[in-house]
């Protein structure tokens, strides 16, 4: 989904320029012209992602990204830096001031445009980790973590071992963890019974071979053993000057690169950006544990294994309080099982049993990472999907009655065809900021279940095995 932007420049004519920039990828921008300002925009708006532009000073521009980082409004939202006085010194200031990057504002357009998907994709987990911490902390069940204090191990990635060694002696003094050298082709074909792998890779962007590098976070992302590891990108000259480099830089974040240097090797500034993505590592672990393990007993359905009713009513909460703030709509859907009670009648209470854990598991196959899955009932089902359109609910619904009428369900020795009705609804953002709605989200929220309920009815008086979608989305 597009992101929201803040802009913050005090000259205008900049402000419209990069205001044209952010929305040509159709990202929608909000402007600030100060410090004053741009902390009331953000916490108006609680933007996915700020631009401070080149009318800050490089020490005005780090000034204001630490500002951003300690204020409540702000603290958390990757804040990138575009500032004319580039230089090497430049974009370690701007990491130790707590920003992403510092970029030449004539940075390639494709460039920028791939840095600002890499931020906002990153975003958009973290914002669900909050989402998830934040529920289970209404449910009483927050815990405080240990602090991570584990030194990770990091893979220095080069063809040459003479240059892996090099990179390794001159980080050694600057970071508390393992660096060890690996050849790109031993990375490859290491096997997962050697244990855990390392947390990051640091790989080598080579100029006489530009595109292994490309090749080789194509597949750290394909495998499962490396997929959720951090990869920095370390580039430089090559053939066709800067603008290649650029373009390469902007497919490899796009390809997964976790983070790159197109001005190659600067120790002080790959330090800082290891520190920062081994952070990112832990937040995106702990969020995969969380969605893995789930909260606790108490919140889950004992017998599928899904988020329970519990657990689901609270979250929803959250997601339309996200919603409020950004304006983005997220959808219900109720789903249920066609003609249960028949499957129970006819072939006992287990065979059913096994029924809904295999509906469970073909559902839980079939959503993204970001939307809620809950069992609410006997044999019905709720998803929750934020940040979503019509259309996009439209596919996935249809794709969910496919993946349960397409085949059998193989329960014990019976196989059973098996079909389910979904019905629809899509928040109305307006009703959950009506005066009030915010102490008494619940009100709102029943409103919209309602409505998603009444889409289901249909959909069952109408022949079963189909998608309803409720009337004030049609």
């Amino acid at each position: 989904m597009p992101g929201q932007i803040l802009v913050i420049d005090p000259v205008a004519a900049n402000r419209i320029v990069l205001r044209s920039r952010v929305t040509a990828s159709c990202h929608s921008a909000v402007q600030a012209d100060g410090p004053g300002e741009a902390l009331a925009r953000a916490a108006e708006n609680r933007p996915d992602l700020i631009l401070l532009g080149p009318g800050l000073a490089g020490e005005d521009a780090c000034d204001m990204a630490r500002r951003l980082a300690a204020a409540p409004a702000s603290r958390g939202i990757p804040v990138l830096i575009l500032t004319r006085s580039f230089s090497p010194d430049t974009v370690r200031d701007a990491l130790l001031a707590g920003a992403e990057d510092a970029l030449d504002p004539g940075a390639q357009e494709g460039f920028l445009q791939a840095r600002i998907r890499c931020l906002l994709r990153h975003r958009g987990a973290l914002d669900e980790f909050a989402a998830r911490s934040l529920t289970e902390q209404q449910l009483g069940l927050g815990e405080d973590r240990a602090a991570f204090h584990r030194p990770a191990t990091i893979a220095l990635v080069t063809q040459q071992a003479v240059k892996g060694r090099a990179w390794r002696a001159a980080l050694t003094p600057l970071l508390p963890h393992r660096l060890d050298w690996h050849a790109p082709q031993a990375v490859l074909t290491g096997s997962a019974e050697d244990g855990p792998g390392p947390e990051l890779y640091v790989v080598e962007d080579s100029p006489e071979a530009p595109d292994d590098s490309l090749r080789f976070l194509a597949e750290l992302r394909s495998r499962g053993a490396t997929r959720t590891a951090a990869a920095i990108l370390v580039g430089g000259p090559g053939p066709g000057g800067s603008e290649s480099v650029a373009r390469r830089m902007a497919m490899a974040l796009d390809i997964g690169a976790s983070d790159v240097m197109r001005h190659g090797f600067a120790v002080e500034e790959l330090a800082l950006r290891c520190t920062l993505q081994l952070a990112r590592k832990r937040d995106g672990d702990r969020l995969r544990n969380r969605v893995q393990d789930g909260l606790r007993e108490a919140m889950r359905d004992p017998l599928t294994g899904l988020y329970n009713r519990r657990y689901a009513m609270p979250h929803l909460d959250r997601i339309a309080a996200r919603a409020v703030q950004t304006g983005r709509r997220f959808a219900l859907m109720m789903v249920d099982l066609d003609r249960f009670k028949l499957v129970n009648d006819t072939y006992g209470h287990a065979t059913g049993d096994q029924v809904l854990v295999e509906t469970a598991a073909r559902l839980a196959e079939n959503v993204r990472e970001q939307d809620l899955l809950a069992r609410i009932g006997g044999e019905e089902f709720l998803i929750a999907m934020p940040e979503t359109d019509l259309d996009n609910v439209r596919r996935a619904a249809a794709r969910l009655r496919r993946v349960m009428a397409d085949r059998p369900v193989a329960a014990g020795p019976e196989r059973l065809a098996v079909t389910v009705s979904i019905g629809i609804a899509m928040a109305d953002i307006p009703a959950f900021r009506a005066p009030g709605a915010l102490q008494a989200p619940g009100l709102a929220m029943r409103a919209l279940m309602e409505q998603a309920d009444r889409a289901l009815y249909r959909a069952k008086a109408q022949g079963r095995n189909t998608v309803k979608i409720g009337r004030s989305a049609a």
